[in-house]
Order: C-alpha cells, then structure tokens, then sequence
C-alpha cells in the first residue's frame, strides 16, 4: 500500500534542508491557505529564510516537489517590508511575474507577467503601491489584447482588442468568466470517481494534481507534487490530459491559460 501522508518528507527535502539549515536560516511550513504549520506532512509549500545582514532578508518558498515558487527579499526574519524585486515561478520553472518595491515595500516601477509558456502577459508601471500610466495586456498569441492608462489606480481610459487585433466595442468584452465543466460540478466529480475507482494501486492518503486549462478549453500540462510510482503517475496524467468537457478562461476579452488544482483522496 502506498502510503502518501509522509511523502512529504520522502522528496528531496531533506536535501534542501541540509543545504541551508545555516545558523542564518529559517525553514517555515505552509498549508495550502498560507498558514504556518508545524506537522511538514501536512506543508503545501515551504519556505527558507535566510539572514543575508542586519536589514536584508532572502525568502525562498518552494513548492512540496522542491521546485522554486517565489524569490523576494525582506527588511527583517518577520518579513514586514518586501524590499527590491518579487519573483514569481510558474510550475514549470520558468518565470511568470516581476513585481519591484520601493522603500516603503510598495509596488514601484516596471511590472511584468508572461504566460506559462513564455509569451508575454502584461505589462505596466506602479507608483506607491497604485498602478500609474499606460498597461498593456496580451493575448496568448502574443497579440496587443488591450491598453489602459491608469491615474492612481483608477482606470481613466482603456481599449480591447481581438486575437487578430481587431478593434472591440467596449460592451461586448468579457471582464472575466471562470472555466466551467459540460454538466457542471456534478458531472466533473463522477468522473473523478471513476478515476479512483479504475485505479489498481492501493492508496491511502491524497494526491494534489494540479493542470493547465488551455485558451482552447483542453488540458495541455498536469502536474503532480508527490512523489508516486511511474506507472500511477502517467495514470493519473493520461486520465486528465484525456479530460474532456472544460470551457476556457475568460479575462478582459481573452481566453488564456487557468491553473487548476484537485485533490485526489484515496481511503
């Protein structure tokens, strides 16, 4: 039987640990709501804090497979002022987001995000905390989405375009509409059923699979934190690459990638 509540200390963080367990350093344990725990088994993500002087502080948080997910300086071990540039990691590693702070720990200066697969998102500048200027937004095709200027965070003027970068009327642009599964939830959870059903393994515990629904509504990458036999994974990858049903996400009159993530439990 596959046991999966200790797995977390089954991947490579005891490598990780033994890195940096430093006179300097500081590991933290986080469940999937961000709160602090104390039981690693029950760690979503976990992060490593490390004294670089008197003022600076580097945070590290890695994802339960030991990927990097966040990269940030602070002023202190008790992070109350985020200082310099934020770096945000997509789960397949490569950079999704730049975000600069001043002093104060706001945001400020250029800001940048990109798609999963390296295309450009946004882009645009803040000043003290409050978006300022011109933003731009892309399609996933790397068309010109929409432009809007901002004046303190309010956004004064904007305009959309299509994926072919024609021009869209303003009352015809979708703000944002999530993804939804053909029959609803109902129809989704019966398919996860048969999932654990028509798995031959014996597990005890859960399993977080976490997937990318696509501009076109298909499922294009899954990704799984523990660490499982090859055969049960490339079982549960297959089952949800084969998935079937979901509608696309809809944000500021773009169909772009959504990240979902499910909790297999097994009993």
């Amino acid at each position: 039987m596959i046991l999966l509540k200790k797995i977390f200390l089954l991947i490579s963080l005891f490598s990780f640990l033994s890195v940096f367990s430093q006179k300097d350093s500081i590991v933290n344990y986080y469940n999937r709501k961000k709160v602090k725990v104390v039981d690693k088994t029950k760690a979503y993500t976990f992060e490593i804090l490390t004294k670089k002087n008197d003022s600076l502080w580097l945070s590290r948080t890695f994802r339960r497979n030991g990927t990097i997910k966040h990269y940030q300086h602070y002023n202190s071990s008790i992070k109350e002022i985020k200082v310099g540039e934020s770096i945000v990691y997509g789960i397949n590693g490569k950079v999704i987001e730049l975000i600069n702070h001043n002093k104060k720990g706001l945001r400020h200066g250029k800001y940048k995000s990109w798609f999963n697969n390296g295309n450009l998102n946004t882009e645009g500048s803040f000043y003290n905390g409050k978006r300022e200027g011109l933003f731009k937004i892309y399609h996933i095709n790397k068309v010109l989405a929409g432009k809007g200027i901002f004046k303190q965070d309010t956004l004064a003027r904007e305009i959309y375009y299509n994926n072919k970068g024609k021009v869209t009327p303003i009352e015809e642009v979708v703000c944002k509409q999530k993804p939804s599964f053909k029959g609803g939830k109902k129809a989704y959870h019966k398919k996860l059923k048969s999932l654990i059903k028509k798995t031959n393994y014996k597990v005890k515990g859960d399993i977080y699979v976490t997937y990318v629904i696509n501009s076109k509504g298909k499922i294009s990458e899954v990704f799984i934190d523990e660490k499982i036999p090859l055969k049960l994974h490339n079982h549960i990858v297959d089952f949800f690459k084969s998935l079937k049903g979901w509608s696309p996400y809809i944000n500021r009159n773009r169909t772009i990638p959504y990240y979902f993530t499910q909790k297999l439990t097994f009993k």
